[in-house]
């Protein structure tokens, strides 16, 4: 198994509860090691923690992937928010960007209308 993570299960994953996520997290270990499918990473730690015994190792290698996809879980969550923080931003921006036009097209608005007076104005004097 790769250590990417399909970004449908992260998604899947991060909407369930907390036990229900942890049970999908286990099936997806167990599913690892009956399609021998292992994670390389969990499966050293898990060799490890077994003192080099390889039927021990795939006891506690289910401990080490749960873990390591949790830290993927932890990482996607604080992509997402980021991702979410900046849009927030852009719109922010965006918003203030649409706000400053407008009032400098109301500005202009009023000032050709303060020199269509003015001239109104002076051209009524001039004729008078």
């Amino acid at each position: 198994m790769s250590d990417e993570i399909d970004p449908a299960i992260i998604l899947e994953l991060l909407a369930l509860s907390e036990r229900a996520q942890e049970d999908r997290l286990y099936e997806m270990a167990i599913n690892e090691i009956e399609l021998n499918e292992l994670d390389k990473v969990a499966m050293a730690f898990a060799f490890e923690e077994a003192e080099g015994n390889r039927k021990k190792s795939r006891a506690f290698y289910p401990k080490h992937r749960v873990r390591r996809i949790r830290d993927a879980l932890i990482q996607a969550a604080i992509n997402l928010e980021e991702q979410e923080v900046k849009a927030l931003q852009q719109k922010r921006i965006f918003t203030k960007k649409q706000k400053d036009s407008k009032f400098r097209d109301d500005l202009k608005s009023t000032f050709l209308l303060i020199v269509i007076a003015i001239s109104s104005f002076v051209i009524a004097v001039l004729v008078i």
